[in-house]
């Protein structure tokens, strides 16, 4: 490094010391000059020489110090670094590696760090100087749910904490007035945002949620917004730039206090829960029975979209309590994780026909019986009993309510899924249509045309050998869904022959039992317990094992179809609009052509005009007496109509001639 009276800098054709420039013997210009050359100089070096004031008193390690640091001072043990604002000594490697974990780096040793060009150094010393005085926690008793339908001030946001339960976790987001919104980007958004949409239109309450475009204008502000209130946290802690960036969307949550039902037993207390909400064991309460029915109501919608993760009827798993929330206020029930896998299946997968058959067997044995048999406690729907009895502690560590519903609370929870089944094909009024394959494709399409342009143009992998995203989308399968309406149908019509919308009392059909029926296992594979890309759908009962995984290709070709609908969508759009100028442009000269031909040179008096007595008219008039106004003059045609003849053929055919009848001359 220079040091006074070793160096010199050549000026012109002079040499300048550093003894030069401080004893005031060379003019201001030759020393501005030295100085520039000083500066570009140490900059071609990697020295990091800022024109302010170091951030960091002399003496002391910090940014504002020379860059890269030498060995001198980086082993020795006596200096001062600047750490979160304060000064300290980090006297042995250990107390250095443990300060550099806290930056994101836990091996980090003091010859590593030695090792690192001088803007790597920067940069961790930057984050290491940072202050952080108050350590965030989202106030969830305080605040209140914002309304996500509106624009919201998310460059106010006061502060945002993601959750620590989930595979994916959410982002609670607090705004002034102690407002808050929830913001999720999970990995199979299309999945999980149709499925809200499905349970919106079938009644079942869910949290409001819009999808925001990450290249909007929101999406952006999003972004932004959330990792810069984020940088708050300590540099180990900071997650929202990982968890948001690269997804082509961010789900906007209404922000609930609810509780899980999974938490009842574990987190909150189960004493008093029973007796509060079902009214039991005394016998089931009104608002008992609404719980029961929504929990019906759910499977109604998982068995249409294969929702496995819930509640276990015609899925051979033991459920997911942490899927079933209740509010905090009402003790409803509340649906969270809509999350979509349909099972693909197409001719030249055998397995996948199978289990495919299977799943579709197995779910219109169930429907039909509980249609034609509402009233007795079908096999499938009981595992929602013992569930709620005696938990899931295997599969999910919970010990369940310690509540027996009994046949009748089995009962009510199989009238709700009626119900939703009914909504689903009759419309939630039961006098239009519910769920059409058509109306699925339209939100399908919907959704596409959001996420388009993140999606893989043709199948195959992306980094690391993994394939490419779909969002979501290979979990969606159109015939999947209409088949399971078609059952659901198919059910309604064989208990109801009249198709009325109450239940009539159950048939007396024969039914194969479901226990003759092929089982369908539907699990993750996935290393945090829930969903991910490499979901599986396994056959319990077959010699052996078969199963299946979401095909890359088929989520190709289902995107492909998406793309093309789109197109014919557009050309069609486009065809309408080529149209609809052509008739503008054919209106605007018809217009031209009478406001024309209105000017005629022949004008005849209004009270000749006006008369009833036609044989008074002019040969012109006869000829046209839908049109008496043209022979008007200028004069007459401005008393008459208040305006003049071009601004009259400005009008609208029908305007016109209402202006014509009121004046008598139509």
């Amino acid at each position: 490094m220079l040091a006074p009276g070793d160096q010199h800098v050549p000026v012109g054709h002079r040499k300048i010391t550093f003894d030069d420039v401080a004893a005031g013997t060379v003019d201001a210009q030759c020393a501005r000059r030295a100085q520039a050359i000083i500066r570009g100089w140490l900059a071609r070096k990697g020295f990091c020489l800022q024109s302010q004031k170091p951030l960091n008193k002399p003496g002391t390690v910090g940014p504002g110090c020379f860059l890269p640091i030498g060995d001198v001072d980086l082993f020795k043990v006596d200096i001062e670094w600047l750490v979160g604002g304060e000064y300290k000594r980090l006297p042995d490697d250990d107390t250095f590696r443990d300060v550099l974990a806290k930056v994101g780096n836990p091996n980090m040793t003091r010859a590593s760090f030695g090792k690192l060009k001088g803007w790597k150094q920067k940069r961790y010393l930057d984050i290491l100087a940072e202050v952080h005085e108050v350590q965030y926690t989202f106030p969830h008793q305080d605040v209140h749910s914002a309304q996500t339908g509106e624009a919201l001030p998310w460059k106010n946001c006061v502060g945002v904490e993601r959750s620590s339960v989930g595979s994916e976790g959410v982002l609670f987001v607090e705004f002034p007035q102690k407002e808050a919104v929830v913001v999720k980007a999970p990995s199979r958004v299309a999945s999980e945002m149709l499925g809200t949409i499905i349970c919106k239109k079938l009644g079942i309450r869910c949290p409001q949620m819009r999808l925001v475009k990450r290249s909007s204008d929101e999406g952006q502000e999003i972004f932004e917004a959330l990792v810069v209130a984020d940088r708050g946290r300590p540099p180990a802690e900071r997650t929202v730039s990982a968890m948001l960036n690269k997804r082509p969307a961010f789900l906007v949550i209404e922000y609930l206090r609810a509780y899980e039902l999974a938490d009842l037993g574990v987190k909150g207390p189960l004493e008093g829960w029973g007796a509060r909400v079902l009214n039991l064991p005394e016998g089931l309460s009104e608002h008992g029975r609404c719980v029961l029915s929504d929990l019906g109501s759910l499977i109604a919608f998982d068995v249409l979209v294969n929702n496995y993760d819930r509640l276990p009827c015609i899925w051979m798993n033991q459920g997911n309590p942490g899927n079933v929330m209740f509010d905090v206020a009402e003790d409803s029930v509340i649906s969270i994780d809509n999350m979509m896998t349909c099972i693909q299946s197409n001719s030249s997968d055998p397995i996948g026909i199978k289990l495919y058959s299977e799943y579709m067997a197995r779910a219109r044995s169930t429907c039909e019986a509980v249609a034609c048999r509402p009233d007795e406690e079908h096999p499938d729907f009981k595992r929602v009993r013992e569930l709620l009895h005696k938990g899931c502690l295997e599969g999910h560590g919970w010990p369940g309510l310690e509540i027996d519903i009994g046949p009748e609370g089995t009962a009510v929870v199989q009238d709700g899924f009626l119900q939703t089944v009914q909504s689903l094909v009759y419309g939630t009024d039961g006098t239009q249509g519910g769920i059409s394959r058509a109306w699925l494709e339209e939100q399908t399409q919907a959704l596409f045309e959001i996420i388009a342009d993140h999606l893989p143009t043709t199948p195959g992998e992306g980094r690391a050998g993994k394939p490419e995203s779909s969002y979501g989308f290979e979990c969606i399968n159109l015939d999947f869904m209409a088949d399971i309406i078609a059952i659901y149908s198919q059910a309604l019509e064989k208990a109801k022959p009249d198709i009325q919308i109450i239940i009539t009392p159950p048939c007396t059909e024969d039914k194969q039992h479901p226990s003759e029926l092929p089982a369908t296992l539907l699990m993750s594979e996935g290393g945090d317990g829930g969903r991910g890309g490499d979901d599986v759908c396994i056959s319990s009962t077959s010699a052996g094992q078969d199963k299946i995984v979401a095909s890359q290709e088929q989520a190709a070709q289902f995107i492909e179809m998406l793309r093309l609908a789109c197109q014919q969508r557009k050309a069609r759009e486009d065809a309408v609009a080529r149209c609809n100028q052509q008739l503008r442009q054919n209106l605007h000269r018809m217009r031209q052509r009478a406001s024309v031909s209105m000017a005629q040179t022949e004008t005849f008096p209004l009270e000749q005009l006006l008369t009833d007595e036609k044989d008074k008219w002019p040969l012109q008039v006869l000829e046209d007496p839908a049109n008496r106004e043209r022979w008007l003059s200028d004069s007459d045609f401005l008393k008459i109509f208040g305006m003049d003849r071009g601004s009259f053929g400005k009008l609208q055919l029908w305007k016109r001639q209402s202006l014509k009848k009121e004046k008598s001359l139509f």
